[in-house]
């Protein structure tokens, strides 16, 4: 890419603190959200700290782009102290001008006491497939945020909530965007899987779970409420990168993939009947 390309979103996945070989998978809360404000025309550029060693310099360049926002994902834990570590870079380097957004299960689940920090500007709560792409349209007219479902943001010294997003219909998301990280970092020889060599988590075939275990995000995030893709999208999303990246393994990474025993099981039958070799 040539410097005087424009950035328009960075996405930043922080280190999670047991980033080991295959404990790394793509980061797939970004991809899934990239792809709508990818459709949309803009230029989306993801910063995995947990494979790249230079993303510091990497962040700086694409800072140096004019970009509309960053956003930075993040569970409860060790992600915080990263992803602190990223908003540091752009408030110094930006002079508070670009917005920093949060999202990702901890944000999501307290938004007004991440807001009270002063590394963060907005919140999106809860799936950001729909939430990220609006506030990105509204951000780059320099509008209001009042209208926006699903996210929380600073006005002044007052925190606004505004109304929650109804959950996306998973039939309708888009392909992940492979194009946006280095895939063969995330292809490992699968721990579990002892012969294989090439295995990648390829995403979810499903949103949600309706149990209510106390250390999942799960239930708060998707209010206990599972919804599955069809057979048909839930195989070409399996049968696709198997083929692009020559896979001998996969990773499916629903929440729960069993509830309808049916569908696992018509599922599995399709990729028995697609003749792939994992």
């Amino acid at each position: 890419m040539k410097v005087s390309d424009n950035v328009d979103v960075i996405l930043i996945y922080p280190k999670t603190g047991i980033d080991i070989g295959a404990t790394i998978g793509p980061p797939h809360s970004l991809l899934s959200i990239a792809a709508p404000v990818q459709q949309a025309g803009y230029n989306v550029k993801i910063i995995d700290q947990r494979t790249d060693a230079d993303w510091k310099t990497h962040l700086a360049d694409y800072l140096g782009r004019n970009p509309i926002c960053v956003g930075i994902s993040s569970m409860t834990g060790t992600q915080i102290y990263f992803g602190i570590e990223a908003a540091k870079i752009v408030r110094k380097l930006t002079n508070g001008k670009i917005p920093i957004v949060w999202g990702g299960p901890h944000p999501s689940t307290i938004p007004e006491q991440t807001l009270q920090s002063e590394y963060a500007d907005v919140v999106c709560i809860g799936e950001g497939d729909e939430t990220l792409k609006e506030l990105v349209d509204v951000l780059a007219k320099e509008g209001p945020l009042s209208g926006i479902k699903g996210i929380a943001f600073k006005d002044g010294g007052k925190i606004i909530t505004n109304p929650s997003r109804p959950l996306i219909d998973v039939e309708t998301l888009l392909p992940v965007p492979w194009e946006l990280i280095d895939v063969e970092k995330y292809i490992h020889k699968d721990f579990y899987i002892k012969k294989s060599t090439r295995s990648l988590d390829i995403g979810q075939t499903s949103r949600g779970c309706p149990f209510q275990c106390g250390f999942c995000s799960s239930a708060t995030l998707r209010q206990r409420k599972w919804r599955a893709m069809s057979v048909e999208k839930s195989l070409k999303n399996i049968i696709e990168p198997v083929k692009r990246f020559n896979l001998n393994a996969v990773w499916i990474r629903d929440d729960e993939f069993y509830i309808d025993s049916e569908r696992s099981h018509k599922i599995c039958e399709g990729i028995v009947k697609s003749g792939l070799k994992i």
